[in-house]
């Protein structure tokens, strides 16, 4: 089983209250600050970042059986790098959508499915189907109507500070609507071959749709290299074009120079 601690980089993202369309509509907003210079949140990020990729006993288990230097191993098999052709699409959007993951589990208390990310066929390889999902349960020993299963669609632009990946997020999460139970199914194939039997039970909990009624919230999120959002408002986009609701909710999260970030911890990794 992988063990995911609350790492000390979540910190730096920070809640951004009263961010607004440009029809005042409210979004959900937050910034990344951070430090180059502390190596120790940095190094922690990036091992954080590696467990998204493969589990410490299965790195383990392969380094033993393989003989191989692990460093080496992950920057061949398994770690993109920004040198691979489709390298940096792959960092900017898997370090988005692990982003996501940790503001929902360890800001907005909800558990993230993650291990999505293991055993890709080739480090550059593009995962298909709903990017990320995270539970929030009214009692955890038991199914309530209450319970909600954020269905989220990521889209990042790390390079750019542009607000149209936004609508590109919401458009895709759109399609989540048909396609979110077989990306579910998938996860728990997955949650069972790694034995993650409290995760494989959470999924199935929300594959019985039918038998146990549950609240789906779909939320588009983007990622963008963008230091401040000026006068607190998203210029260019109006609220209501997104048809924006109770369960059909938009997220932001903005940072400086983020793709230059993600190159630095992702090098952490294999360096």
């Amino acid at each position: 089983m992988q063990t995911f601690i609350k790492p000390k980089h979540i910190d730096w993202i920070i809640k951004e209250p009263n961010v607004v369309f440009e029809d005042d509509i409210p979004i959900e907003c937050y910034q990344i600050t951070y430090d180059v210079k502390n190596d120790t949140i940095l190094d922690e990020w990036a091992t954080h970042i590696r467990r998204h990729y493969i589990t410490d006993n299965d790195l383990a288990e392969t380094i033993d059986k393989l003989g191989v230097e692990e460093k080496a191993y992950l920057k061949e098999y398994v770690i993109p790098q920004k040198e691979q052709d489709r390298g940096p699409t792959t960092i900017s959007a898997e370090i988005a959508e692990i982003l996501l993951y940790d503001l929902f589990e360890y800001i907005l208390h909800a558990t993230a499915f993650r291990g999505r990310h293991w055993d890709k066929a080739t480090p550059t390889s593009m995962i298909q189907g709903t990017d990320v999902f995270a539970a929030k349960m009214k009692n955890k020993n038991m199914a309530s109507p209450e319970d909600e299963l954020c269905i989220i669609e990521v889209k990042a632009t790390l390079t750019k500070d542009d607000y149209e990946i936004l609508r590109d997020a919401k458009k895709h999460s759109d399609k989540d609507t048909f396609r979110y139970s077989i990306s579910l199914d998938f996860l728990r194939k997955k949650y069972k071959d790694k034995h993650e039997e409290l995760l494989m039970n959470l999924v199935e909990r929300f594959q019985k749709k039918v038998n146990s009624q549950y609240i789906q919230t779909f939320i588009a999120a983007g990622v963008i290299s963008r230091k401040d959002i000026e006068n607190k408002k998203i210029i260019g986009i109006k609220g209501e074009d997104l048809k924006i609701g109770m369960q059909n909710q938009i997220f932001l999260i903005h940072g400086e120079k983020l793709m230059d970030l993600a190159y630095n911890i992702y090098g952490r990794i294999t360096k």
